[in-house]
């Protein structure tokens, strides 16, 4: 039976030496880290902006927030920032972790916001990016047997220099949510576009975006038999895949780590408890 660590082991030994290309590639442009953006006093909100289709049903909330009194940052994962733009909302910063080639279509549109990224994240997605780039080193405790039992962040933080760590759940939206509560401190974490399952025969991405991605991928996790149906928040009936409720749960793991901290403003989807 296939499980998410077994995808994770596979995800690994797929993709780690991509990541090193990828990594090398990169190392020229790599000016600035995470880091940069560390915050200790000053009182900031937060709204991380992921890209489920439910996303448009809180657009005029998420305008308000950035336009609140207290300060309020807004992050969008790669997918959900195109669509934001679109809607008049400039987002403070998006977050991109693909290392892959044919992720270069997410972000290929003209745009100076900063770009939080992966150092493994595909070099044309850097080298194109005409905003800041603040570089991270994702922080994991899995072992590179290939290179003398070097812990993989250990490998990436050698190859690129970058020592600005963030803690994941595998993801972009975590890489997101993890700057949120560890570089920025924010005092409070709106939670938007995060749904973790789409209706089916219904849009993948908020607005329909990417629509052939997300078919390729629906396709790809049927033929893994990864592909699911359950009951989300509001008792409908939802598409999921072990990926995505496995995101999910590293969320609700977080969010019961920072009670009060972490709000989800979702009106949909998977993120919730029996209490809630």
């Amino acid at each position: 039976m296939d499980t998410p660590e077994k995808r994770t082991i596979r995800t690994l030994a797929s993709k780690k030496d991509l990541w090193e290309y990828n990594i090398l590639q990169n190392k020229p442009y790599i000016k600035y880290e995470l880091s940069e953006l560390w915050n200790d006093f000053e009182k900031i909100d937060g709204c991380l902006v992921a890209a489920s289709p439910k996303l448009k049903d809180n657009l005029a909330e998420i305008k308000d927030r950035s336009r609140s009194s207290m300060k309020t940052e807004i992050v969008a994962v790669d997918m959900a920032a195109k669509f934001l733009i679109d809607n008049g909302i400039e987002p403070d910063f998006i977050v991109c972790c693909e290392s892959s080639k044919e992720a270069t279509r997410i972000l290929d549109f003209d745009c100076d916001i900063p770009l939080i990224c992966d150092v493994v994240t595909n070099p044309e997605i850097v080298k194109n990016w005409k905003g800041e780039k603040l570089f991270f080193v994702t922080n994991n405790s899995c072992i590179d047997l290939d290179n003398n039992k070097e812990l993989f962040w250990q490998r990436h933080q050698k190859l690129s220099g970058v020592t600005t760590m963030l803690k994941m759940g595998g993801n972009v939206g975590s890489a997101g949510l993890s700057y949120l509560l560890s570089v920025r401190n924010c005092n409070r974490i709106y939670l938007y576009g995060h749904e973790f399952c789409w209706k089916k025969g219904a849009e993948m991405y908020c607005g329909g975006i990417q629509s052939e991605l997300a078919n390729k991928r629906i396709i790809t996790e049927q033929q893994a038999g990864t592909l699911y149906e359950t009951t989300d928040m509001n008792n409908d009936t939802v598409y999921t895949n072990m990926s995505l409720q496995t995101f999910c749960d590293w969320y609700k793991d977080i969010m019961k780590m920072y009670p009060g901290v972490i709000v989800n403003h979702t009106n949909a989807g998977l993120l919730y408890t029996k209490e809630s």
